[in-house]
């Protein structure tokens, strides 16, 4: 802070480039981003190429989580110094928040080429794997990683959970993977989700036991969406349906659009037959995904419950046309895919399959492609 205090004095005295710059890092350093923003872009417009301040105000950006500035930034300190390791790896990683992944592609195998070591660019090029569903090259980043940070948690973690998810661990070895990564660190978020979803899905039913890990989770993380999730379904798995509709209740303040929390209120008000609560959830839910065949399945039992009968037939034909239409259930199946509810996916596709061999269309190469993390 005095150091900060002795700049601006001799700042009110000069316009100073260096102090302008120096006075910018301490606020960077300091979390202030807005101000050290504020300094770096005086120094731009006297100099636009000034390499110190384009990769910082770059940080700043990044910091503040606005992604289009920071990539600006970087890409044009590295039009200037296209080889600096540390800010293709902060472009990579710009890339990747702004889902462009071949983009963060290609930086991370810039970066790796020159320091083929760096543990920061092998574990991000391992979570684009993960993206992409190459098991083998997801492996091959994070277990060379892990020889020069062996002690890393976050790879560790996703480590086992890759594995379980490709079928190379069974399930008791997985289990053990998660019990052991507890025991080193009994707070890893992500080893007590993981383990709490081995325990209440994947056929061993052991609601009460993965109910303790999601609520530990909540207790560290209160407003983890994937561990609130989970205890939902968890919960109406249990068939209590109060404790899970307060969850989604919950994703759904955190995440207004959040598809699985309308998805799930909308089960659970027709579990409860709450049948016109149901259906403003289930229109909520066609109004943003408008050919889900499952939802229009619900739909029309609430119309049935409600006398609805013309509204409930109108909906029957139609998801009975998707159901014999490949394209559609591909699209369908992959939007639950990506909200993790993978056995509503597998049915789209399973189906899609059948459709297309039955019209000798190219076959799907197989729903193992789906089941990445």
């Amino acid at each position: 802070m005095n150091c900060l205090m002795n700049l601006d004095e001799h700042l009110c005295e000069a316009n100073d480039k260096l102090g302008i710059k120096s006075r910018g890092y301490v606020y960077l350093s300091m979390n202030k981003y807005e101000e050290a923003i504020k300094d770096f872009s005086q120094i731009l417009e006297l100099k636009p190429d000034d390499e110190f301040a384009l990769r910082h105000r770059g940080s700043a950006f990044f910091s503040m989580k606005k992604y289009e500035n920071a990539l600006e930034d970087f890409s044009n300190f590295l039009k200037i110094c296209p080889n600096d390791v540390s800010v293709l790896k902060y472009r990579a990683e710009t890339y990747l928040f702004l889902a462009m992944i071949d983009e963060a592609l290609v930086d991370l195998n810039t970066c790796l080429e020159m320091k083929p070591n760096d543990v920061k660019a092998l574990r991000l090029r391992g979570l684009i794997y993960i993206i992409h569903n190459n098991h083998e090259k997801i492996f091959e980043n994070f277990n060379k990683s892990l020889e020069f940070d062996p002690d890393n948690e976050f790879v560790k973690t996703l480590n086992a959970k890759v594995a379980f998810t490709t079928g190379q661990r069974i399930l008791s070895d997985s289990l053990a993977d998660f019990n052991n990564l507890l025991k080193t660190n009994p707070n890893n978020c992500k080893a007590l989700e993981m383990r709490g979803v081995l325990l209440a899905y994947s056929g061993l039913k052991k609601y009460n036991e993965a109910i303790k890990d999601f609520d530990k989770v909540l207790k560290l993380e209160p407003n983890n969406l994937t561990s609130l999730r989970c205890r939902g379904e968890t919960y109406m798995n249990m068939e209590k349906y109060e404790d899970a509709l307060k969850d989604f209740n919950r994703v759904l303040e955190i995440k207004p659009g959040d598809l699985l929390g309308i998805m799930k209120r909308s089960e659970i008000y027709l579990m409860i037959n709450d049948y016109k609560n149901a259906l403003v959830e289930a229109n909520k839910l066609l109004a943003l995904v408008p050919n889900d065949v499952f939802t229009l399945r619900n739909r029309a039992k609430i119309y049935a419950m409600l006398g609805d009968i013309n509204n409930g037939a109108a909906d029957i034909e139609l998801s009975s046309k998707l159901w014999n239409d490949a394209s559609a259930l591909r699209k369908i199946g992959n939007i639950h895919y990506s909200l993790e509810s993978f056995k509503k996916s597998e049915e789209c596709m399973k189906r899609a399959s059948i459709i297309e061999q039955s019209n000798h269309s190219v076959k799907y190469p197989g729903l193992l492609n789906l089941m990445g993390i």
